[in-house]
């Protein structure tokens, strides 16, 4: 991942003003496919995105940052419970 997106989201997250992230940076934070991430919203699993504009969308960033915590979360707790 790009250093100076994960650094923005965080500077921007702690001054509580919202990141917006366009799909290309939520795919690279992610390492999911465009694909995986639409199932996984359809789903219920991932964060949905916000509408900027009538042909634009957006994540809020802190979201997706939350989403990869309780990934790695659940990791995390599978292998305490082996």
């Amino acid at each position: 991942m790009d250093q100076q997106i994960f650094d923005s989201i965080i500077k921007q997250a702690e001054s509580g003003r919202p990141v917006i992230l366009k799909l290309p940076e939520v795919i690279e934070i992610c390492r999911l496919s465009k694909t995986t991430i639409y199932r996984d919203m359809r789903a219920g699993t991932f964060p949905k995105p916000i509408r900027l504009t009538k042909r634009s969308t957006g994540w809020v960033g802190h979201e997706i940052i939350e989403w990869l915590a309780k990934q790695i979360k659940a990791r995390s707790a599978q292998g305490q419970m082996r």
